[in-house]
């Protein structure tokens, strides 16, 4: 089964902070783990609630078939307010996707993300001012791209989210980019895509 998961994430993007030692009790915890709740609940409610079995094929659903070569794949595509997901199968019974997150396949990750400009940036007239359109945020990509991929994954203090991938070892293949947003009255976003 092939699937393309295409999320936007109405949050704005956080950088992994490092991890820090206590002395006193020689442990070891993520300064983070705060950060990360609201990605998980909305990984959690958005993708992983739902329940594929019992969505009205009708509203919800849009099954085509696609001619390849000689078979047909059943195609079914699911959209929501912030999740676009697409599944192709040549089973017939492909709907039931319980055992599709986590993923256990190698996955391939498409990330963009989105950070509000300073007020200074822009001019009264509301347009960017010269001196700032090149300007670039400061955060460190592989940073908020580590803090992102921690989220996708199980977290040990939180036994219930299962996660949308098992581990960050199975990309296969990574794309990022960062860059300000010339509209000031857009909240930071994050565009992810995961696809097989």
């Amino acid at each position: 089964m092939r699937y393309n998961i295409n999320i936007k994430i109405p949050l704005a993007p956080v950088a992994q902070k490092r991890p820090r030692f206590i002395r006193n009790s020689f442990r070891v915890y993520d300064p983070s783990a705060k950060d990360k709740i609201p990605f998980i609940n909305f990984f959690q409610e958005n993708i992983l609630d739902i329940d594929f079995k019992k969505l009205p094929s009708d509203n919800i659903f849009i099954n085509k078939k696609l001619p390849c070569y000689d078979n047909n794949i059943n195609f079914t595509c699911y959209h929501t307010k912030y999740v676009k997901l697409c599944l192709e199968s040549a089973k017939k019974d492909f709907r039931v996707t319980s055992d599709l997150l986590p993923s256990k396949e190698p996955v391939k990750i498409d990330l963009k993300f989105y950070f509000k400009r300073p007020k200074t940036h822009f001019l009264k007239a509301g347009s960017v001012s010269n001196r700032f359109i090149n300007n670039y945020p400061k955060q460190d990509i592989d940073n908020i791209i580590k803090f992102l991929l921690d989220c996708l994954q199980p977290q040990k203090n939180n036994k219930t989210y299962k996660g949308i991938i098992f581990n960050d070892s199975q990309i296969m293949k990574l794309n990022a980019c960062k860059s300000y947003l010339d509209n000031k009255d857009l909240n930071a976003f994050i565009k992810l895509i995961l696809y097989n």
